[in-house]
């Protein structure tokens, strides 16, 4: 078992705590003004002795409206915290199984969201790669859940594949989903970028935890295609040796 700070290896700049929370305010002053919205409706409402029963429907309207914005501000505030956990915390790494944590993975999520028989999951991995298991689980669990998503529930295919490149164990991650355009694909690890309307945090924060690995992340897509995620992890005679880990995985 070693294990390895991330901080010395993760480089953040000024511009980019600059952008992360520019953004981060952003999406956070939206649901902050229209929860004012609301609750003045709900005063407007409470004001009058009686109301009609359309009034009364609002409310409730406006009270379920309220608990998704709430939901939402949550989601920010924990997508934050997760970003700067993942860039500042120690990362243990140790030989991990990958076939048995994917396996395991996948159990996980078909027994929390489901998963539809049309889709296709084959698993062409065996060995082992050097990172900290817990944090691998929570990097899987990102590219599955962006997998289904991106086939939106219809017929598809996820395939996930593990290549020796360049000192690096690279796991490939396939979808036979919808694809994504150049436009789209150069933000996609951007926090708070989504193409399904959801916070858009997990592919942020699956770069952050690779990173943390002295790893790298990327992605190639074409659209009714699909998309491929290359997660490459420093192999483990590889931390061994060489002290500049940024250095020699940036040279790909």
């Amino acid at each position: 078992m070693s294990v390895i700070e991330s901080s010395p290896k993760f480089n953040v700049s000024k511009e980019d705590i600059q952008q992360l929370m520019h953004v981060f305010s952003h999406d956070l002053r939206n649901p902050l003004v229209n929860m004012e919205a609301l609750l003045r409706e709900i005063h407007a409402c409470c004001d009058i002795a009686t109301f009609a029963a359309s009034k009364q429907e609002d409310m409730h309207d406006n009270l379920a409206m309220m608990g998704e914005v709430l939901a939402r501000m949550n989601g920010l505030v924990h997508g934050i915290n997760s970003v700067c956990n993942a860039m500042f915390d120690e990362v243990v790494c140790e030989q991990v199984d990958i076939l048995s944590l994917l396996k395991r993975e996948l159990n996980r999520y078909q027994t929390q969201y489901g998963i539809t028989e049309h889709v296709s999951v084959s698993m062409q991995v065996s060995g082992s790669i050097w990172a900290d298991p817990l944090w691998l689980g929570k990097m899987l669990a990102v590219l599955m859940e962006n997998a289904f998503q991106a086939m939106d529930g219809g017929e598809g295919c996820l395939t996930f594949e593990l290549e020796r490149r360049s000192g690096l164990d690279v796991l490939l991650v396939r979808d036979s989903g919808g694809g994504m355009g150049e436009s789209d694909l150069k933000y996609v690890f951007q926090p708070f970028f989504s193409l399904t309307g959801r916070k858009g945090m997990g592919l942020a924060l699956l770069r952050a935890w690779v990173q943390a690995h002295g790893g790298k992340v990327w992605c190639e897509s074409r659209i009714d295609v699909g998309s491929i995620f290359y997660v490459g992890f420093p192999a483990g005679d590889f931390l061994v040796k060489s002290d500049r880990l940024l250095s020699n995985v940036d040279g790909l």
